[in-house]
């Protein structure tokens, strides 16, 4: 009955903010929004509603812009340990592996630092994004609409710090049945160029981060569908080695 006294961009909005609090999977939606302007502004007006149910922005997810297209979203969900939830109980989990700038200092929205004192305020971290596609599969989704949704993040979990960011590295993952390796080659050829775009952006939309607060910028080789509830060892090149566990047990939804 409630949805009597909202508009139709009130709903979406609500609908957004219920599946990623659920874990819910949906239609298309009935309205899209109809500019990149409008559905960054369905983005926040999501985390506005997170923050309200205790669940702040922890960091973003970003990558260099185009035209058509703004690559940036929060992420919600920041995980640590060893045992990584799933949003769901799928016989796989989808994950990309990331460099993440994990920020030391505040940046409020009136502070815009050069890209040198930015270096110096990030510390570069082994990171892995999980990713949830909270629409139907087969379902006709546009730009707009995902953009709004958050750009497939669920969650990012958070490795050891590393003390680069190389443009190539080696990247492997191996469990009791399965090795892969692989080349690992960040998509812009710099880790570092999408966050300073990011912090730009915000900037210019009165919108600061906190010191904490992470931010991937890009897959170093698409995606990945590892096992689940058993160990996964992964490797960045010589730079970090971890097991971990995806772990169906912990399901969040």
């Amino acid at each position: 009955m409630q949805h009597l006294n909202q508009c139709p961009e009130q709903i979406m909005i609500e609908e957004l903010t219920q599946r990623r609090l659920l874990n819910r999977v949906g239609e298309a939606l009935a309205q899209v929004p109809n500019s990149l302007e409008q559905a960054f502004s369905w983005q926040q007006a999501v985390a506005a509603q997170m923050a309200l149910q205790g669940k702040p922005v922890m960091g973003w997810k970003c990558g260099l812009p185009s035209p058509e297209r703004w690559v940036l979203a929060p992420i919600y969900q920041l995980h640590t340990r060893a045992a990584i939830p799933l949003p769901s109980k799928a016989p796989q989990a989808l994950v990309e592996p990331e460099f993440a700038w994990r920020l030391s200092q505040d940046l409020p929205p009136g502070q815009l630092l050069n890209p040198d004192a930015l270096r110096q305020a990030v510390q570069c971290h082994m990171a892995l994004e999980i990713i949830f596609d909270r629409f139907e599969a087969g379902a006709a989704v546009d730009y707009h609409s995902r953009l709004a949704d958050g750009l497939l993040n669920q969650a990012v979990w958070l490795g050891p710090p590393l003390p680069q960011a190389p443009e190539r590295l080696a990247l492997a993952w191996h469990s009791a049945a399965e090795q892969v390796e692989a080349q690992g080659v960040h998509p812009t050829g710099d880790a570092f160029a999408p966050l300073a775009w990011l912090v730009g952006f915000l900037h210019q939309r009165g919108i600061g981060l906190c010191a904490g607060q992470v931010i991937i910028t890009g897959s170093l080789n698409g995606l990945w569908r590892l096992p689940v509830n058993q160990p996964v060892s992964i490797e960045f090149g010589e730079l970090a080695r971890v097991q971990v566990e995806f772990a169906t047990e912990l399901c969040l939804a």
